[in-house]
């Protein structure tokens, strides 16, 4: 191969670390934000509860668990719901957590969803949550941050990449389910308005990482581009 790519920064430098010597881009997978937009002349109803939303698969790595004890830590005031898009292995279990922890009646279990019904929660929940440990990338949060939601995102692997603290969101220590309840609670405790704003800056974010660029980085190396010219372009 005459160039490696892997789709972050942190990837790369991970790579480089364990002894890879041909040179490696950063190249997003790439996500088609506007798949994730408000439609013209589309309203989305407010959540009777303020939300918090997970989607992907629930495997042990994705530390879903810690997300439902932190929901047991929130102010009571707050009355937050957590929903959960996706299936997996450890949802018995994970239903065990929320049973005892109290808030089996705050937790929702969606299971798979069409891709439509994924968009509509992206639009109507408060805050989205990633306290997985293993995201190389992370496209679940990509596509929750295009539909301009904040996000709250374990400080781990790639996922600092797509948080700036307090601008579109909170990074929290990962398996620290108290702290990761009083980043949500900084979210879900914002005025509407300053939770747009925060919206509005994870969207920005999404942006960069259109499928378009990364498919114009991949023609270009395809053409005999220089690493030096795509790194330009990155």
């Amino acid at each position: 191969a005459e160039v490696i790519t892997t789709p972050t920064p942190i990837g790369a430098r991970s790579m480089h670390e364990h002894g890879f010597a041909k040179p490696i881009l950063p190249v997003s997978n790439g996500i088609d934000s506007a798949a994730y937009e408000l439609r013209p002349g589309e309203r989305v109803e407010e959540p009777a509860h303020p939300t918090i939303l997970f989607t992907g698969r629930l495997a042990v790595e994705k530390n879903v668990d810690v997300l439902i004890r932190a929901l047991a830590r929130l102010p009571k005031e707050l009355d937050a719901r957590l929903r959960l898009a996706g299936t997996g292995e450890v949802e018995p279990a994970l239903r065990e957590v929320a049973r005892a922890e109290g808030v089996a009646d705050r937790v929702e279990f969606l299971g798979y969803v069409s891709d439509e019904q994924l968009r509509r929660e992206y639009l109507s929940a408060t805050v989205f949550c990633q306290p997985g440990t293993a995201e190389l990338q992370s496209l679940v949060s990509l596509e929750a941050m295009s539909a301009s939601t904040p996000v709250v995102l374990a400080d781990a692997l790639a996922l600092p990449h797509l948080v700036d603290d307090g601008v579109n969101g909170w990074l929290f220590p990962p398996g620290d389910h108290v702290a990761l309840a009083e980043r949500i609670a900084r979210v879900l405790e914002l005025p509407a308005a300053e939770r747009a704003t925060m919206g509005e800056a994870s969207h920005a974010k999404a942006v960069r990482h259109s499928a378009e660029k990364s498919v114009d980085l991949f023609e270009r190396l395809y053409r005999g581009a220089t690493v030096a010219e795509v790194r330009a372009a990155l």
